[in-house]
């Protein structure tokens, strides 16, 4: 696996644990964010195989409930073309910065905190001053 499938790896992986952080408020999410939610997501895995990054969509879409069927259809289509031009060309079709994410999916100091790569600058610098004792970031 080489650097940026690591990165996009743990981004995936962030995103899963994000996911359960919210598990008791998903119904309250408007669609739009679901929406958001799904289309970072299957960005973030267009890495992997397509058979197991179809199945990873599946769990995440019925985890999120979003029930519009039709969006589901075009969200796999949409990875297996990601996917397939990622293993021809090796590149993701979008890249999000980090701050772009945790402003399209709302997400809090304290979730950043749990997380391993999708967190602010701020929380990097508390992580690199807890670590080091002092702030160089």
């Amino acid at each position: 696996m080489n650097e940026e499938e690591n990165m996009l790896k743990t981004r995936a992986e962030d995103l899963e644990l994000l996911l359960g952080f919210r598990k008791n408020t998903i119904d309250k999410m408007n669609t739009k964010d679901k929406i958001d939610f799904i289309f970072i997501y299957i960005n973030t895995i267009c890495y992997l195989p397509v058979n197991e990054a179809l199945d990873k969509l599946e769990k995440v879409y019925n985890k999120i409930k979003l029930n519009r069927p039709s969006y589901y259809l075009q969200s796999k289509k949409r990875l297996q073309y990601f996917c397939h031009l990622y293993e021809v060309k090796n590149i993701c079709k979008f890249k999000y910065k980090n701050s772009t994410i945790i402003q399209m999916l709302n997400i809090t100091e304290e979730e950043q905190r749990q997380l391993t790569l999708i967190v602010s600058e701020k929380i990097l610098e508390e992580r690199y001053e807890k670590k080091f004792g002092f702030s160089d970031v």
